[in-house]
């Protein structure tokens, strides 16, 4: 197990010892022999283990192991709550599953919009036992940036509808241009439609989203009704959580179960990856570090099988990189008095992309959003002293407005 005892204590504050519960969790999924004498534990020392399975999005994943194989003295009530908890899950991501492939991507292949599903929802059906043992919050579909519209509109007509409160303008436009949210509160299904994978090469990036789509394969390979439902092929989709992981997520942030998906990917397609293209796109992206972070950190929790020599041909091979390496080190700092810096450098990252005039209209957005917005965000009772907190923003608006100078001014970014 190798991840920073700052980032876990800071994660679980009310646990002495988190990391070593952490451990053992790797080990567990790793079906690897568990350093630990399970009849010593004491009824506390379940209750941190239980914390800490939820924390990383492992609770199911433990009741599930647990349920042919349980540790010599786990207490009943552990196993009792832990296979309620995965039977609810069960029943939940049943009626999402069914909800997502009897109606919503029925109604995108009649638009003709082709589907990729990324992430948590391919990886639910194609890499674990159940899909109710991969937790995720919600559907992410990638479609072609000019079938965007067109899949919007079709979720919508079945009662999907914008989940943002009265964003601004040209908040709305930026954020997508990265993705549009939906949510439908009947079936309590959040989708995200991406008009292209959120990966930006140093070069190339028509041919780049070009072959993620060429990569595509059916996700239920053996079900013909579904034949139009795909993932991302294993190298393409490798690079794609790899990536997701390091500079979406990055290790503040990231749970475990994600740590996992990796791992699963790589144990269960091994064959299949194709490794020198993929540290070839790797490095053509500028994404090599990225690979890289993401495949050292599986390695060091589950003893992960890469080939030999591959980290190190990535570490040789990566170039052009200074911007994903900062990336990842203000990733690593979203914690404690390190969050609001966190914050400014994903902000950056937005206005990076527009024209000046742009970036000031979104800041200023953010500087006093709505009457909605300031509502949903801050619940101010009575409601109508919700204008008082703008004077609450005041010290972080100070902050953008020092950005917007800066990257307005300068020749290169802060």
């Amino acid at each position: 197990m190798a991840r920073d005892p700052a980032l876990l204590h800071a994660r679980y504050p009310k646990l002495l010892i988190p990391e070593r519960w952490y451990g053992v969790l790797c080990q567990l999924l790793a079906n690897e022999p568990v350093d630990i004498d399970w009849s010593s534990l004491t009824a506390e020392n379940w209750q941190e283990l239980e914390a800490v399975a939820l924390g990383e999005q492992c609770s199911p994943m433990l009741a599930w192991l647990w349920q042919k194989n349980p540790p010599v003295g786990v207490p009943k009530e552990v196993l009792r709550r832990l296979a309620i908890a995965l039977m609810r899950i069960e029943a939940y991501q049943e009626s999402r599953f069914r909800e997502l492939n009897g109606k919503l991507l029925p109604a995108l292949r009649e638009q003709g919009v082709q589907v990729i599903l990324l992430k948590g929802a391919a990886l639910a059906v194609n890499f674990y036992p159940h899909n109710a043992l991969r937790p995720m919050g919600d559907f992410d579909l990638l479609v072609h940036p000019e079938n965007l519209e067109k899949a919007t509109q079709a979720a919508m007509a079945l009662g999907y509808e914008r989940p943002r409160p009265a964003l601004g303008p040209t908040q709305e436009k930026l954020l997508d241009e990265h993705h549009v949210v939906l949510v439908d509160h009947r079936s309590e299904i959040a989708i995200e439609i991406h008009p292209g994978l959120p990966m930006q090469p140093l070069r190339g990036e028509l041919e780049w989203q070009t072959w993620f789509w060429q990569s595509a394969v059916p996700v239920y390979a053996e079900q013909p009704a579904l034949d139009h439902i795909f993932r991302l092929g294993a190298t393409a989709f490798l690079l794609h959580l790899a990536h997701h992981l390091a500079l979406q997520h990055g290790e503040a942030q990231t749970s475990l179960i994600k740590y996992y998906d990796l791992h699963l990917v790589i144990c269960q397609q091994y064959d299949e990856i194709d490794w020198y293209l993929l540290a070839e796109r790797a490095v053509q992206g500028g994404f090599a570090l990225a690979l890289l972070t993401a495949l050292r950190a599986c390695a060091d929790r589950f003893h992960t099988p890469i080939p030999e020599g591959y980290l190190s041909l990535l570490e040789h091979n990566q170039r052009d990189e200074t911007q994903v390496a900062e990336e990842l080190w203000h990733k690593s700092q979203a914690i404690g008095q390190n969050q609001d810096r966190a914050i400014r450098f994903e902000i950056r990252n937005v206005l990076r992309k527009s024209d000046w005039r742009t970036n000031l209209l979104f800041i200023v957005e953010m500087l006093f959003p709505r009457r909605a917005s300031m509502i949903d965000r801050y619940h101010p009772r009575p409601t109508w002293i919700w204008w008082v907190y703008y004077i609450k923003r005041g010290w972080r608006g100070l902050g953008l407005l020092a950005l917007f100078v800066r990257m307005r001014f300068q020749k290169r970014d802060p």
